[in-house]
């Protein structure tokens, strides 16, 4: 049974406003919906905020009243209209310094009795239905790879999509429940991601810290809502994250179960956002624990710079002809060419100038002259205009002398060195 008493407004979806949060972002924008329930005879309610830095020994703390009336959705004038009606939105510069990670707000309704709106018996009650909520900081950190080459799971190859981090100041015993991100780049749920193919890294932030894969770690899941294919949606359930202070996170595809192709309206392979309501905390503030927050994205997005169709080699004359097609080119400077004989070392033997950004497919061609008879193995080190760089696969091209043998130095007393000669040959002297 609802109180008869004017309260705030508590649930999420329609209602919208603060009440059914327990969380609020220190840079979201948010406003308190009241309900006046069953009372006729109220002309206005005021949401009197009363917000405090968490450090009490400084005593600190600022109210500020914010009332219906001036909200955009105008007066009741009495007993006419809606049950509920909302205040402007709040701003952070009306508490000063108190509006910081870590500080506690407090909200709670006052009331204006009397009708008509013109009687001169006005009389405005008490403050009652106090709510609690706790301020955070989230930001991004722009951190962003590009290039996400990794599919087999180790989450170390180029493939930090995002970095965000939460401050919560000087609170204590407060943790990361629920967290839920949706990407809207071309990388598809299912196809392309498998179910745990994407994990979230932690670890305490002290301002120089980088992503290494040594930091605590917990699995994001796709099958949020039962959908573990088409609505891209990652997240997890009750978690414990501890956060004390500054947390840093990243948010790693770790593995990929087959070739993204950008489009020309979704260029980028990742481009992630905490989805509405994402994340929530513990502990529950008055039965609460989401997180209100405005700022969504995760650093900004993830593309693959280039989209290599193919990459094939053949051996023509002695010499190695490489071929390599692209579908798709994002800032692409150039190509360098690099061999190997032993698949430990390669050395560069060549550039190759790249198409900059274009979505037709472009082929490009490459001979290497001086091969080693035998197997020479090759990979190409596709750099963007920024430095950034990502591998290719690595393929090998077995070159064959058509029977000619060379044998060095001539004459000799000690040693004879033979090239030219394949797997598997017989030599007589």
């Amino acid at each position: 049974m609802q109180a008869q008493a004017p309260y705030i407004k508590n649930d999420l979806g329609t209602a919208d406003g603060l009440g059914g949060y327990g969380y609020l972002e220190k840079d979201a924008t948010t406003f308190v919906r009241m309900h006046r329930n069953t009372y006729g005879n109220i002309n206005q309610l005021r949401a009197r905020w009363f917000v405090t830095d968490n450090n009490p020994g400084n005593g600190n703390g600022i109210e500020y009243i914010y009332n219906t009336n001036d909200g955009p959705e105008g007066t009741w004038n009495c007993d006419n209209g809606t049950n509920h009606k909302r205040t402007t939105d709040y701003s952070a510069s009306h508490f000063g310094s108190e509006w910081q990670a870590g500080a506690q707000a407090y909200v709670s309704v006052y009331a204006q009795y009397g009708c008509p709106v013109n009687s001169s018996s006005h009389s405005s009650g008490t403050g009652f239905n106090e709510r609690q909520f706790r301020i955070v900081d989230v930001a991004q950190t722009g951190a962003v790879s590009t290039g996400v080459t990794d599919g087999n799971g180790s989450c170390l190859t180029n493939n930090v999509v995002g970095s965000f981090t939460i401050d919560v100041g000087t609170a204590s015993g407060i943790s990361l429940r629920r967290f839920f991100v949706q990407n809207s780049g071309t990388a598809t749920e299912g196809t392309n991601i498998p179910n745990d193919g994407i994990k979230l890294f932690y670890e305490t932030s002290t301002g120089s810290e980088s992503f290494d894969g040594t930091e605590s770690s917990s699995n994001l899941y796709g099958d949020w809502g039962g959908d573990s294919q088409t609505n891209n949606i990652y997240g997890f359930d009750n978690a414990n994250i501890n956060l004390s202070g500054l947390v840093r996170f990243y948010l790693v595809v770790c593995d990929m179960t087959s070739t993204v192709i950008p489009t020309a309206s979704r260029p980028t392979a990742f481009n992630f956002s905490i989805i509405n309501d994402g994340i929530s905390m513990s502990p529950n503030l008055d039965g609460q624990n989401t997180l209100r927050i405005n700022q969504t994205s995760l650093g900004g997005a993830a593309p693959f710079p280039v989209v290599l169709a193919s990459f094939t080699g053949r051996s023509e004359n002695k010499a190695s002809i490489l071929e390599w097609q692209t579908s798709t080119e994002i800032g692409n400077s150039h190509f360098e060419v690099q061999r190997s004989f032993n698949l430990n070392t390669f050395e560069n033997i060549g550039r190759v100038e790249g198409y900059g950004t274009t979505t037709t497919d472009k082929t490009y061609v490459f001979t290497d002259a001086q091969p080693r008879i035998g197997a020479n193995y090759y990979r190409l080190k596709q750099v963007d205009f920024d430095g950034k760089f990502s591998y290719s696969r690595i393929i090998s091209v077995i070159v064959r002398t058509n029977g000619e043998v060379a044998l060095f130095p001539n004459p000799t007393a000690e040693k004879l060195r033979v090239e030219g000669l394949e797997s598997g040959s017989l030599l007589s002297v």
